[in-house]
Parts: structure tokens; sequence; C-alpha cells
């Protein structure tokens, strides 16, 4: 579809991986191995499904790994590369890369957190309600450590 060469992923991948340090160490959460993959192919291979075709990483700790990993290709997706200057929080990255995104649209990801999900169906949604925003949300018994997010009938929050 033509309007996935106007959307750019934009995916989180700098968190300093606190609970995961005693059993990782220094390894990013991004370069960490699940089966035969680094975590964030897999986020990888739902993009590209998706048709989209560039991905910056907003990187922080462990940036020289995922880049040494991974360099400017991974597949079809062109990789690019987004660094604070300085640490603004999870909200503070994504607006940094946002404003080295070429494109009208980005779809953003956490770089520690799979989320099976078609995207193509995702991305349609959000065209044809025309939104400004769309965000893809999950049930979960226990929301104590998450929030809530609270939908109406026609989806809007």
């Amino acid at each position: 579809m033509e309007r996935k060469n106007n959307i750019q992923a934009i995916i989180l991948a700098g968190g300093l991986g606190t609970r995961l340090k005693p059993i990782v160490g220094d390894c990013p959460k991004a370069l960490i191995k699940v089966g035969s993959l680094f975590f964030i192919e897999y986020l990888f291979k739902q993009i590209e499904f998706c048709g989209i075709s560039e991905v910056i990483l907003a990187v922080g700790v462990g940036a020289d790994q995922i880049r040494k990993v991974f360099g400017k290709k991974w597949n079809g997706l062109g990789l690019n590369y987004s660094m604070e200057s300085s640490p603004r929080g999870t909200a503070g990255a994504l607006r940094w890369a946002c404003g080295s995104s070429s494109s009208e649209h980005v779809m953003a990801m956490n770089g520690d957190s799979y989320f099976d999900v078609d995207l193509n169906l995702a991305s349609e949604w959000h065209f044809q309600k025309k939104a400004e925003a769309t965000l893809l949300l999950t049930r979960t018994e226990d929301t104590s450590r998450f929030g809530n997010v609270f939908v109406d009938e026609t989806g809007r929050i």
C-alpha cells in the first residue's frame, strides 16, 4: 500500500534495563537472544511484514553495541539512529526521534515489548478513522503496574 511509504517506525531501544541487569549484565535489552534472534529482530520482522521500509532506533544505553550488530540495514529495512544529547525520559526520546523522521506518520514501538498484532490492520484502522494518534492496547487482570486506559464504544480514549 502506498501509505506505508509515508510511515516510519520508531523503536525505543535505549532503556537502562535495570530489572534485567542481574541476568544479562551490560547487554542492551534489544540484543538479548530469544531463540535464534535478537529480541529486536522480532519487531523488525513485524515492521517489515507491514510494508514499512525505514526504522529509527531511539538508542541510549548500549547504542554502540546495537549499531555494531545491525549497522544501517536489516534485511530490507533501512536503519537510522537517534540519540538524545541528554536523557529526556521515554516521551522525550520519542519526541527527539520524531525530529529526525522524514515521514508524515510514525509508528512508535517499545523495544522491550512484543505485541502479537497485525500492524497492517492497525495502520488501516488508524487511517480509516483519520486518527491523530492510535494506541494498541491489551487487556490484563492486574493493571496496578501499568495503569488503566478507558475506551468508549467508538474506540476513543
